[in-house]
Parts: structure tokens; sequence; C-alpha cells
């Protein structure tokens, strides 16, 4: 098994004490866990934290390509077209993944893409940064 470089803190508690225990490796936590079980209560956490998925890059930029293309902007019911959603609020599903995985790109959301709220709805336009959005979705 490879060695996993996130650090895990391992909290240990008996009814007197309570203290936390840092490894470097999911082997040393299994072994501390194994050492010291029925003598405290353990509890491990893992600092580990799931990259963004890459699967809805290609949808991303045609989102932010229509953005760039549109100078009037697009309305909510355009953004759940080419999103291929129903409603505004898959809309905001999907805008959590756009952000999450620009960011995990070193690109701030929002200056790629700038909501005006109008009525109900809202009216989505083209940021300044859209084209590092864009080059950074890569082919």
């Amino acid at each position: 098994m490879a060695k996993d470089t996130n650090s895990i803190p391992i909290e240990v508690k008996t009814t007197v004490t309570s203290i936390t225990v840092t490894v470097s490796s999911v082997e040393e936590a299994l072994e501390f866990v194994d050492k010291y079980a029925g003598q405290a209560s353990i509890s491990v956490e893992s600092r580990y934290v799931k990259p963004p998925s890459t699967a809805f890059d290609g949808l991303f930029k045609v989102l932010l390509k229509r953005l760039k293309e549109s100078p009037k902007g697009l309305d909510a019911s355009e953004v759940c077209i080419v999103l291929g959603v129903e409603s505004p609020k898959a809309v905001g599903r999907k805008t959590y993944a756009i952000r999450r995985r620009l960011e995990a790109l070193g690109v701030d959301f929002d200056g790629v893409i700038q909501r005006i709220r109008q009525g109900n709805g809202s009216l989505w336009l083209a940021g300044p940064l859209i084209d590092d959005a864009i080059e950074a979705l890569g082919d």
C-alpha cells in the first residue's frame, strides 16, 4: 500500500485525559488503533479532501464560451439550457461544481462569472477572468 502523504490526527480519550496524536500514514494509524484498542476511546479523522471532478470541464467550457460570446449576458433559462438542467436550483448545484473546479485551477470564480439579480431570476455575464478560466480548463 502506498504511503499517504496527508497527516492523520487521532484523538485518544480516556476517563482522565484526552490527547491528539498525528501520524503520517494510514499504516501508522492502523498500528496505533490496533495497539490501543480496548484501552481508550479512539477516533480517526482524515484530512483528505477529494479534488473536484474534471468530468464536467467540457460543459463548463461551453458555458464560459457562450458567456464570452454574449455581451448582453445570458438569463437563467439560457444557462439552464447550456448546462442541460431543468431548473435554476440545478444550476446552483452545477455552479458549486464550477466554483470548486476553478478554485482548484487557481482561478477566482467571482472574476469569471458575474451574476446580476433581475426580479426572480438572474443575468449571467462574463467577468474579466473568463479567458483565464477557459485556458485553465484546457482542451
